[in-house]
C-alpha cells in the first residue's frame, strides 16, 4: 500500500502548512506496509488576467508535479505483480484523491476494473 504525495512549503497566511504535513505523515509512517511516494511541487510567478478586466497581476502558481506519473506506475507494477488482483476476474485497486487531481491513468484504471 501507498501513499504519493508531495512536500508542501510555507506560504503567506500558512506558515504551519509543513509542520501539520509533517505530522501527518509521521502518523502515516507508523501504517506497517505503507510507503509513501513523493513527487514535488514547482512554483513559479505566471501573469493572469484580473477577473474584473482589469488587466492583469503576477501571481504565484503551484503545480504538483511527478505524483499522477508515480500513482500510475506503482499501479501498473502492483497490477503487473498480481498485488492487487484478487482473481483474473475482479481488479481490485483503491485510489483516493480529489476529484481535480485524478489522473488519465488513474480514470482509465477505474475504467479497466
Amino acid at each position: 500500500m501507498g501513499s504519493i504525495t508531495a512536500r508542501v512549503q510555507a506560504r503567506p497566511g500558512e506558515a504551519d502548512k509543513p509542520t501539520r504535513q509533517d505530522a501527518y505523515l509521521r502518523a502515516l509512517g507508523t501504517l506497517p506496509g505503507l510507503d509513501i511516494i513523493f513527487g514535488q511541487f514547482l512554483t513559479h510567478a505566471v501573469r493572469l488576467p484580473r477577473a474584473d478586466g482589469g488587466g492583469y497581476e503576477t501571481v504565484l502558481r503551484t503545480e504538483e508535479k511527478g505524483s499522477d506519473v508515480n500513482l500510475a506506475t506503482h499501479l501498473l507494477h502492483d497490477a503487473h505483480r498480481g498485488l492487487s488482483v484478487r482473481s483474473s476476474r475482479s481488479p481490485s485497486a483503491s485510489l483516493t484523491s480529489g476529484p481535480s487531481s485524478r489522473s488519465a491513468c488513474a480514470r482509465i484504471w477505474c475504467e479497466v476494473r
